[in-house]
């Protein structure tokens, strides 16, 4: 199995000169167990 990676938010903190997100999403690793990032 490879690992999966599902969307949980994307929320647009600024949209000036660049676009600038707040994205938190899920990582399923190979072995089943679920990490949460927010970037």
């Amino acid at each position: 199995m490879t690992q999966q990676i599902t969307l949980i938010k994307d929320k647009i903190l600024s949209d000036n000169y660049f676009t600038l997100h707040n994205i938190t999403y899920d990582l399923t690793r190979k072995d089943g167990e679920v990490i949460r990032h927010k970037t």
